[in-house]
């Protein structure tokens, strides 16, 4: 039991990091300066990575309550799209879980 928990914990500190470098890659891309812009990103509330391993999908905090699922391909210079978003008034992403290679639950 122990060990099955300690595996899904490995598994989801390696799909946060993986997440997070992407999403810092994407912005790299772009020009900006990411010395400037290192306590200002936004933190990732959930992250989770498709039963094939192909996608990554994760919320990301953004101003006030706005919290935004993006999903990105695993391959090498991906870009990650904008799938929902939630601001507070109709509700909040928390979660999201792939049933599916192609299907997300939240």
């Amino acid at each position: 039991m122990r060990n099955k928990w300690l595996g899904r914990q490995f598994v989801g500190l390696l799909t946060l990091g993986i997440a997070g470098s992407v999403h810092l890659a994407v912005h790299a891309q772009t020009g900006v300066d990411q010395a400037a812009r290192f306590g200002a990103l936004e933190s990732i509330r959930d992250v989770s990575l498709s039963p094939d391993g192909a996608r990554i999908a994760f919320i990301e905090n953004g101003e006030k309550l706005t919290r935004r699922l993006l999903v990105v391909d695993t391959a090498e210079g991906a870009l990650p799209r904008q799938i929902l978003s939630s601001n507070g008034d109709n509700g909040f992403l928390r979660w999201c879980g792939w049933v599916t290679n192609s299907r997300l639950v939240c």
